[in-house]
């Protein structure tokens, strides 16, 4: 005990000692005393053990109490004694564990009307041995188990017999306002779940005071057994017995003195807080790298989690805890650990049990129980710890993201040779019909999921597999209710291959097209550009002064029409197929695929208009028939076409002569026939798919799909390449060509007689 303050205290004794009243009291007690002990020593004089052995066959061992007669612990007066007799008191004999009961746990808690062992029942009544004696309960090698018949969970004996160190005399050193020693909040304290409990409860080895400087760590298992034995098994338990002093220890979780059930709002352990516990260690990325923990920013994620804002609006969703576990929190490669890929979906299945359920039967996990590691479970699509909600852009499992996220293995190469899956699965669905609505941000279009399921994907051979051929109907009916069930919808990715072919040959045949057509009139146009940059003066000769009517209002009106709407079927198309490119990114990203789209259909319903409203002019007016007359393709067309190229290779001296149309315009103009013809009706029918479904099998769809990009590549080149140079970049006309705008045409001196 502290010297400073038993001196003070000796010093209070002895005033009070000299005091009158005490005087008085203390001679009182002198004379009841002194009668006390002359009848005891008459009862001793007149009862001995021999005589309670006569009666009570007792054994008492000489090196405890063999010394001492039965009424030094029983004060019986007379034989035979009553029934019961008195209870013994031990402390008329050992008067110096008066002052250590009052730090004594089980004293402590029977001052609170609790049922708790008396002496005799830790140390023996008769029989009693010495705690030497390996016969003794209280031996070292038998004190844990008999202490466990009561205490279940002590993970081992303490020492209850203490000096008294009551709280009041630590807190004398150690408070808030002290800079010396380690302080202690005694206002918190009284608040935890230990303010029942002395400072040496915890702090067992300190004896007297002031003690040492350093102490031992303190033990937690001395009376949280079973936690603190799962929790040396656990990663954090075996970093420590390693010597890795940074592992979570009780306290770091708990904290020291202001320990608080997980139920208290501001408790550490609360299921709000847990989190922010364990990110004291876990938000340190240099404390990741320092000890080769894989994932470096846990905390950091979870704070994006729905997870936590589920949490946060009061509803009952996973911590820490909930998945890591508490105390026995493994690492991911143990068998026995929650988070081990073979445990994940049960762990998470503890609050998804539809989905765990329907995942158990699923084609995956058959997979990874024959030991295909790759195999996903739960993480593997939604992340571990910055789960989101399918509608964040940020999840993996977001409707533009799910294709990426299944082809993370269905495209990977080693997967593919290993297991021998089919492969080309994202590529396929990107240029179907639905993985093109879905690039543009067509959030409603088929993915994986859609046709696959979430969780119980099941091959197509089986039975109950969505994507089986009897079921396919059911399935592509969800969105496309009028599919027909007598028509085969063939495979999805990719074509049988029996129409393989037939995909390869239109593909072929608008490639060859595309390049001759193309790369024929580049030369062409070329070839003419630098005849008339060479002889400018020579190939400039006409009248100005002399025009005739070459296109009247209602021609001018349907070309100015016809412009706007190829330019915006030009951009909403191919923004549709390449939505990611940056120069569609930024109008897709302000106005959705939505937008385009009706953009896209407005332009087509408005150019197609325009295509059958010319072919009524051609069909009902008399300069719309003979219009459509000049229009019509000769041979002097190819012979034109002809002599200008060696007009400008220098083989021919003249220029052809031309009548209202040149072989250039009308090159033109039936391309622009045929293209709107391709054009309409493979744009209605994936217009209307739903319609197109219930008359034609599938495979069509994707054979339009293909036609119509190529067709419109085409055209666009074509438009760039062709109509361009002989309307603006012709030096004859540049920077522009009027005639359309004022519709009136030069005579040109070798062009043959037109009527105006």
């Amino acid at each position: 005990m502290n010297s400073g303050i038993k001196n003070k205290q000796d010093k209070h004794d002895r005033t009070k000692i000299h005091s009158p009243a005490n005087s008085f009291r203390l001679l009182i007690l002198f004379f009841i005393g002194s009668a006390f002990l002359f009848a005891a020593q008459e009862l001793h004089a007149q009862i001995t053990s021999e005589d309670c052995q006569a009666c009570h066959e007792v054994k008492i061992h000489a090196a405890v109490h063999g010394k001492i007669q039965c009424l030094d612990c029983h004060l019986i007066k007379e034989l035979p004694h009553p029934k019961p007799i008195a209870k013994v008191d031990c402390i008329l004999c050992h008067k110096n564990m008066k002052e250590m009961q009052e730090v004594d746990p089980h004293q402590r808690a029977r001052a609170q009307g609790k049922a708790v062992p008396s002496c005799t029942s830790c140390h023996g009544a008769h029989e009693m041995y010495p705690m030497s004696s390996a016969k003794s309960v209280l031996h070292p090698k038998n004190i844990e188990n008999f202490c466990n018949t009561c205490h279940m969970n002590v993970g081992y004996t303490q020492i209850y017999h203490v000096p008294t160190i009551k709280n009041e005399d630590c807190v004398q050193c150690h408070n808030l306002t002290t800079k010396n020693y380690p302080p202690f909040d005694a206002e918190q304290f009284n608040k935890s779940v230990h303010n029942k409990h002395f400072c040496m409860d915890c702090h067992r080895d300190i004896k007297e005071i002031p003690h040492a400087e350093k102490l031992s760590p303190v033990n937690c298992g001395g009376c949280h057994k079973g936690e603190t034995v799962i929790h040396k098994k656990s990663v954090h338990g075996k970093a420590i017995a390693q010597g890795i002093n940074d592992a979570a220890q009780c306290w770091d979780c708990h904290t020291g003195h202001n320990v608080l059930p997980p139920t208290y709002s501001d408790s550490s352990v609360n299921i709000l807080n847990i989190a922010g516990t364990c990110g004291k260690c876990h938000a340190n990325s240099t404390f990741a790298k320092k000890y080769s923990i894989p994932i470096k920013n846990p905390f950091e994620l979870y704070q994006k989690s729905v997870h936590l804002k589920a949490l946060i609006n009061g509803l009952n969703a996973p911590t820490c805890t909930n998945c890591h576990g508490v105390h026995n929190i493994s690492v991911p490669s143990e068998f026995e650990s929650s988070i081990y890929k073979g445990n994940l979906p049960k762990t998470c299945g503890v609050c998804h049990t539809k989905a765990y359920r329907d995942y158990t039967q699923s084609q995956h996990w058959r997979a990874f129980l024959m030991g295909i590691e790759e195999s996903p479970v739960c993480n593997d699509c939604h992340m571990e710890h910055s789960v989101v909600q399918s509608v964040n852009p940020q999840s993996p499992v977001y409707a533009k993201n799910v294709a990426k996220t299944c082809t993370g293995c269905h495209e990977a190469q080693k997967v593919i040779e290993r297991y021998g899956i089919a492969s080309m699965r994202l590529s396929t669905y990107e240029s179907s019909y639905h993985g093109l609505a879905m690039r543009a941000g067509n959030l409603t279009a088929a993915n994986c999921s859609s046709c696959h399921g979430h969780h119980k994907i099941l091959p197509s051979s089986d039975s109950r597999s969505s994507t089986n051929a009897k079921n396919l109907p059911a399935t592509c009916g969800q969105c496309h209710p009028k599919v027909s069930k007598s028509i085969p919808i063939g495979k999805i990715h990719g074509q049988s291959i029996s129409k393989t072919w037939l995909f390869g040959l239109v593909t072929t045949i608008y490639i060859y097209l595309i390049v001759i057509t193309v790369g024929g009139m580049v030369v062409y146009c070329f070839i003419d550009f630098q005849k008339k940059v060479r002889n400018p003066e020579k190939d400039k000769s006409r009248k100005e002064e002399h025009y005739y009517i070459k296109f009247n209002l209602l021609d001018r009106l349907f070309h100015g029409i016809h412009l706007i709407g190829f330019i915006v079927l030009v951009y909403t198309g191919f923004a549709h197929h390449y939505p990611d490119a940056l120069w569609a990114k930024p109008v897709m990203d302000l106005y959705g695929d939505s937008v385009r789209a009706i953009a896209h259909r407005t332009a087509g319903l408005i150019i197609i208009t325009i295509f059958i409203f010319q072919f009524v002019v051609f069909a009902f007016t008399k300069y719309g028939r003979k219009q459509f007359i000049e229009l019509l393709p000769r041979f002097k067309d190819v012979s034109d076409a002809v002599k200008l190229l060696l007009y400008n290779l220098g083989i021919a001296n003249a220029r052809p002569k031309y009548k209202i149309y040149n072989f250039i315009e009308k090159f033109e103009y039936w391309a622009l026939v045929w293209g709107n013809i391709i054009m309409g009706l493979t744009g209605f029918a994936l217009w209307f798919e739903n319609q197109s479904l219930s008359i034609m099998p599938k495979w069509w769809l994707d054979l339009f799909v293909l036609i119509h990009f190529y067709e419109a590549v085409l055209a666009t080149l074509a438009i760039v390449v062709w109509h361009l140079y002989w309307t603006v970049f012709d030096p004859e006309v540049y920077p522009f060509s009027r005639t359309i705008w004022s519709g009136k045409a030069p005579v040109h001196e070798e062009s043959s007689s037109v009527e105006s």
